[in-house]
């Protein structure tokens, strides 16, 4: 008899860790890729992670002729968490929801859905290159749709730098908009979420470091263990939790970025679903808890199998699920 069949979204390094966790947990591994890893993945579908509609396509095909597909994983970002999201919700199987991956894909889009369902965010307004932002200097410059991470953000306080900046954010982002956000000077810190059905199950606090250089480029510095937040910003951070994730109805881990105002109201300005994040995922949390394999959990998470989460405070008292996703 053959193993049941997970699919996943890239076979790259980034996600070696996470396939092996679902081998481990018994599953066989179809990898949707341009080049799927052979050594790695039981069997492959070699199509690009960016062509959502061709990926699930692809994938519906192999299981009529193959073996049903239970679930799908991803640590991954821009357009192949579309591509997750859509072939997820095909196959009808938990995920992290098309919203959520919009998102994390559009920083206009994050905007909009914080707006609709009143999150405190930061104002983002969405141009193309032949348009100058309507928001007074000083101004965030930053690319709407990221080819990679938080490269080319631009802090602009003289006029004479906004025509670069847009030029550099624009190339780098995958529709050539760039989104304008005003300066807010306060503490910028994250929240790793565990989410069950769009309910949150976990939380994990980390610091966020960032600093513009020379040129005015936002430089990412790294991230440090679990932020001094008090418990009125948590209260509030969990609100907002709370409603995007109900709205998204997301299984599985989410990271949320937030920065304090000069009110000490968290707005969020930034999502990333999945385990995504090399620094967070593969240093940073295995030193603030040993042991803890947060590969398994994401397993555990889509496939409704236990999971035990490492100790914590704030949001929520939960530590443990049971299969059914209820807390304990």
């Amino acid at each position: 008899m053959s193993k049941p069949y997970i699919a996943s979204i890239g076979t790259g390094a980034g996600q070696k860790r996470l396939i092996e966790a679902a081998q481990q947990a018994g599953f066989s591994v179809l990898g949707i890729d341009r080049s799927p890893d052979e050594n790695l993945c039981d069997a492959g579908l070699a199509v690009s992670t960016y062509d959502a509609d061709a990926a699930v396509a692809a994938a519906l095909a192999w299981q009529e002729n193959n073996h049903k597909i239970q679930h799908v994983i991803a640590r991954t970002s821009g357009p192949a968490n579309i591509t997750a999201a859509k072939l997820a919700a095909a196959l009808q199987v938990p995920g992290q929801g098309p919203d959520l991956a919009e998102a994390a894909l559009s920083k206009y889009s994050l905007y909009q859905q914080c707006r609709a369902e009143n999150v405190p965010t930061i104002e983002t307004m969405q141009h193309p290159e032949s348009e100058k932002p309507s928001l007074s200097l000083p101004v965030i410059i930053k690319p709407d749709q990221p080819l990679k991470g938080k490269e080319n953000v631009f802090l602009v306080r003289e006029l004479a730098e906004l025509d670069t900046a847009i030029k550099q954010a624009c190339a780098a982002s995958i529709n050539r908009m760039y989104v304008a956000q005003p300066l807010v000077n306060g503490e910028e810190f994250g929240i790793s979420v565990a989410a069950r059905d769009g309910k949150m199950l976990w939380h994990g606090y980390f610091a966020e470091l960032v600093a513009p250089d020379e040129r005015g480029r936002f430089i990412g510095q790294g991230v440090a263990s679990e932020a001094k937040v008090c418990a009125k910003v948590r209260r509030m951070c969990g609100a907002s939790v709370a409603q995007l994730l109900a709205r998204w109805g997301t299984t599985g881990f989410v990271f949320f970025s937030f920065r304090l105002n000069e009110l000490e109201e968290p707005l969020l300005f930034e999502v990333n679903p999945g385990l995504c994040g090399d620094q967070i995922v593969d240093k940073l949390f295995p030193a603030m808890w040993p042991g803890a394999d947060f590969f398994s959990m994401e397993i555990g998470l889509l496939t409704r199998a236990e999971c035990t989460f490492p100790k914590t405070e704030g949001l929520a008292s939960v530590v443990r699920t049971d299969t059914s996703g209820e807390t304990a």
